[in-house]
């Protein structure tokens, strides 16, 4: 039997619970990302690129944690989007607004490890219009040179790995490989470039389930 590499249960106090979201602009087929620490004398991939992310709030849901982080790291506030998007929960044969990706970061410490449990979640937002007040919610230091954009889906790819994948024709293509090597065998670090293409095919079948069903 495989000895497991990290504890299986972590009481109160040894882990995180986080949320996100690909939040979308369906007209512009974009996502919202968010980098910092940036230079504008270096090339955009070479920045520090992410889907907007962090801690629910003690009493807080997970979902709505999601939406708030989005709104504070972006300045956009987004909607969730129900889909039929697969899951393990019951009742999942209606659409539902359930999270679409689970991260497990562990981290050590002294004392132990600790478990930083993040889910992500499928939303839009109506207008690429950022908050006038944006910024005036950040919480801490890291986040002071915190800025949004809303990109295409395929310069996000570009930009959340560093220019290591490309989209072509719909999947992912390894620039180093050189071969296409689809959301499956995205490199772990890079594990965003595949919830961000998962989650837009996954919105594409939305809309296109929802406008045949009206014509």
């Amino acid at each position: 039997m495989t000895a497991n590499l990290f504890p299986t249960t972590y009481p109160t106090g040894q882990f995180i619970l986080a949320a996100s979201t690909c939040t979308y602009h369906i007209p512009t087929s974009s996502i919202v990302l968010v980098h910092n620490h940036h230079s504008p004398s270096t090339p955009r991939t070479s920045w520090n690129w992410f889907l907007p992310r962090g801690r629910k709030d003690i009493n807080e849901p997970i979902h709505a944690a999601a939406i708030r982080e989005t709104s504070e790291e972006s300045g956009y506030t987004p909607t969730l989007l129900a889909t039929s998007h697969n899951t393990l929960q019951p009742g999942s044969e209606e659409e539902h607004a359930e999270a679409f990706h689970m991260q497990l970061i562990p981290y050590f410490k002294r004392t132990g490890v600790r478990m930083y449990v993040a889910f992500y979640y499928l939303a839009t937002i109506a207008e690429a219009t950022r908050a006038e007040d944006y910024g005036s919610r950040f919480d801490g230091r890291h986040e002071a040179g915190y800025e949004s954009e809303v990109v295409k889906i395929e310069e996000a790819v570009e930009l959340l790995s560093g220019g290591r994948y490309v989209l072509r024709g719909g999947e992912v293509y390894d620039v180093v490989e050189k071969r296409v090597v689809g959301v499956d065998g995205v490199a772990e670090k890079f594990f965003e470039v595949g919830v961000v293409v998962r989650g837009w095919r996954e919105v594409q079948r939305h809309f296109a389930k929802a406008e045949g069903q009206r014509l």
